[in-house]
């Protein structure tokens, strides 16, 4: 089964260690993790992830404050920026309150899920959880499909028999191929027919060039 990967940016310890907790009880997950928009636009050039988790109050270096539109502008940047991995999921979150009003049109109008985060709820980690056992069951369905499709393909080429013909081939695709069949037959009796009776006859396929030419001097004396 493939491993799902999972960067979050947020420098916040134990929202981090949370996500790490989840990948952990649902296995085949890996977590990589940044707490500044530099480093995880790095990160997005040289990995390509399966989700990314985004705090939206963020430092742009080590040792900045924090902006509160800097989480937007991280995401901004990856929809734009050809030269980054674009992740299968995004989610973004905020434990301000402040954070969450300046960002939630610019989520909302692209799509992403916007959770508000505290020490009671669990709003984000059923959120992760859910998107990585929905990519796990979707990869399972796509290997099983193709699976059966191939043992499908495998099966019908191995069962093409006389049977399967009369079964599944039309009549009048039937009558065109005998008549065609027996067309060739006939064409290559007679072929072989007028063969034959020119042997028996013995009538020449071809001139001798000496006989043309003495004929020819005949007919001019």
């Amino acid at each position: 089964m493939n491993i799902f990967s999972i960067l979050i940016i947020d420098d916040n310890y134990d929202k981090v260690k949370s996500v790490g907790e989840i990948a952990n009880k649902l296995k085949n997950c890996e977590v990589d993790s940044v707490n500044n928009t530099r480093e995880a636009l790095i990160k997005l050039k040289n990995t390509q992830y399966d989700l990314l988790v985004v705090d939206m109050n963020l430092p742009e270096s080590i040792g900045e404050e924090p902006s509160i539109k800097s989480g937007s502008t991280l995401i901004h940047t990856l929809f734009t920026n050809e030269r980054l991995n674009k992740p299968l999921f995004i989610i973004a979150a905020t434990s301000h309150t402040d954070a969450f009003k300046e960002n939630n049109e610019f989520l909302t109008t692209n799509g992403i899920p916007f959770v508000l985060t505290d020490n009671s709820t669990q709003d984000l980690p059923d959120l992760i959880s859910k998107k990585i056992k929905y990519y796990h069951s979707l990869k399972e369905q796509i290997e099983i499909k193709f699976n059966e499709n191939k043992s499908t393909s495998l099966n019908a080429s191995e069962k093409v028999t006389l049977k399967w013909l009369f079964e599944h081939v039309d009549l009048k695709h039937w009558v065109a191929a005998i008549s065609l069949l027996l067309a060739s037959f006939g064409a290559g009796y007679q072929a072989s027919k007028l063969t034959l009776v020119q042997e028996m006859i013995g009538s020449p396929t071809h001139l001798d060039s000496n006989n043309i030419s003495e004929a020819n001097i005949e007919k001019s004396q």
